[in-house]
């Protein structure tokens, strides 16, 4: 099939509809959940110093989970939006820029 009928192809509009509601049922689902990926387990006090830094995550239902391989810290996701606040991550773009140093 070439590039062109690709684009010619007819998709069935229910199955249009039913992807379409799916997508949007999908991007408000994960809008309305955080997930936490820490290094170690958090206690409330951890949690309510991230709504601190974080205030517009505050009243969103969260779940954390264990990741040992961030090493410290922990990444926040909402959506398609990512806050890291991890050591590997800041190692990852410490080992990039030395990287584009060395060219």
């Amino acid at each position: 099939m070439s590039l062109i009928n690709a684009f010619e192809m007819k998709i069935d509009l229910r199955i249009k509809e039913d992807l379409k509601k799916f997508l949007t049922e999908e991007r408000t689902r994960s809008k309305s959940t955080v997930q936490i990926r820490s290094a170690h387990p958090l206690d409330q006090l951890d949690i309510n110093l991230l709504y601190k830094a974080i205030p517009r995550l505050k009243g969103i239902a969260y779940r954390v989970i264990i990741d040992p391989s961030l090493i410290a810290g922990l990444i926040v996701q909402q959506g398609s939006q990512i806050i890291d606040l991890s050591l590997s991550g800041q190692l990852k773009n410490l080992r990039a820029s030395i990287y584009e140093i060395d060219r």
